[in-house]
């Protein structure tokens, strides 16, 4: 008997999954759209994506086209599914018919594509939102993010990126003294002092506990 009561519950979702997948085919194309509009992608990213792709699917010469797009590819990054989000990203600015005021937001997300996939999973997942993989794929991110400024210097995003630049910033110059660190353990102070001289360089005005552990050595003091 239990075991046909998981088969059923079993049933159910699957017929539930299935049901949300074609039940956006329901809506008329205003309903639709106003659907798209208003599902936030922080909320409920898979739901976003489905009502975004069946709009498109049926819709494609609808005037807002574009706004769905940017919705679409904001819901992949919220699904974190950021090979799918980089790959349909780079399309749109490919694409001639995407107007040129949407270039903006389809380059801000490759950004933030950027910045979330460098995150460690293992991290994400232990609730640690700031550890990243390794210092190449930061650089890069930080990069990518000059380059936007430079390209939007009026752009609203700009807050929201200032506060990933210095997230992005204080995850490098804490890299670089747990780096020094490890040196200074293993009495190789030659290295450490290299490295402490890398981070007053391009960290200087991020303060660190772990510089003060540093400074405890007489070599770095």
């Amino acid at each position: 008997m239990k075991n046909q009561y998981f088969v059923i519950v079993g049933l159910v979702f699957l017929m539930s999954g299935a049901l949300a997948d074609n039940f956006f085919d329901t809506y008329g194309q205003e309903d639709l759209l106003g659907r798209v509009m208003s599902i936030d992608v922080e909320d409920d990213p898979a739901r976003l994506r489905d009502a975004a792709e069946s709009f498109m699917t049926r819709f494609p010469n609808d005037e807002n086209i574009d706004e769905v797009r940017i919705k679409l590819l904001s819901s992949y990054v919220g699904s974190k599914r950021y090979i799918t989000a980089r790959v349909y990203a780079d399309r749109l600015l490919s694409n001639p018919l995407l107007k040129e005021a949407y270039r903006e937001d389809v380059e801000y997300h490759k950004v933030m594509i950027g910045v979330n996939s460098s995150k460690h999973w293992m991290a994400i997942l232990l609730g640690q939102k700031d550890v990243y993989r390794n210092e190449f794929d930061l650089n890069q991110v930080l990069n990518d993010l000059e380059v936007f400024s430079v390209a939007y210097p009026n752009s609203g995003y700009l807050e929201k990126l200032s506060e990933v630049k210095q997230s992005l910033r204080e995850a490098l110059a804490k890299h670089e003294l747990g780096i020094v660190l490890h040196y200074a353990q293993k009495d190789n102070m030659k290295a450490a002092q290299a490295r402490l001289e890398r981070y007053f360089e391009a960290y200087s005005d991020i303060d660190s506990p772990l510089l003060a552990k540093i400074r405890s050595y007489p070599e770095l003091g």
